[in-house]
């Protein structure tokens, strides 16, 4: 975890953005405060789906009025079997996972494949919490309905199962020639 002050018009660096990977925070003219950056690294971010190795979860003390742009760096041994130039990144705001807009001017297409640290770049950010880069949405999944059985229903057919199985075997070792 990193804290910083971010204002200016120039990118704010946290952590190592040209070895492990970090990320950068351009406000745009903006102060957006002392601003933490938490980054977890070697582990997928979501419960289902496969997103880049890497999670980002940023807090700055200010909101900024209008976008800010940020630049997420990563190895390529964090894609796994994700192909760089496929990739989004997508915000959490209270559970809905928003699709970000890629800075099209950063590389002719928001992605900055090849050599590591490869990137992603997006714009127009206004809100901060959790941050995925993936191919696709991910999906929000609510349990609705969960039904547990007790236990009994299941063993007794199980028993049953194993004494019939034992029979027939100790039948077939008595009833065999040798």
């Amino acid at each position: 975890m990193q804290t910083s002050p971010v204002s200016g018009s120039l990118d704010i660096p946290f952590f190592d953005t040209g070895g492990y990977g970090g990320v950068l925070i351009n406000p745009n003219g903006q102060d957006l405060g002392n601003t933490t950056v938490q980054i977890s690294g070697s582990l997928n971010c979501l419960d289902f789906g496969e997103t880049v190795q890497r999670c980002f979860d940023i807090s700055p003390t200010n909101l900024p009025a209008s976008g800010t742009t940020l630049t997420f760096f990563f190895d390529s041994s964090d894609l796994g079997f994700l192909n760089c130039e496929t990739l989004n990144v997508y915000h959490d705001i209270n559970g809905v996972w928003e699709l970000m807009i890629l800075d099209t001017t950063y590389d002719d297409d928001g992605r900055l494949c090849g050599n590591d640290p490869q990137s992603v770049r997006i714009t127009g950010v206004t809100e901060y919490s959790r941050f995925v880069i993936l191919e696709q949405e991910p999906t929000a999944i609510t349990v609705e309905n969960f039904t547990a059985r007790p236990v009994s229903e299941f063993i007794i057919p199980l028993i049953a199962l194993f004494g019939l199985t034992g029979l027939a075997i100790v039948f077939i070792i008595k009833n065999s020639p040798n």
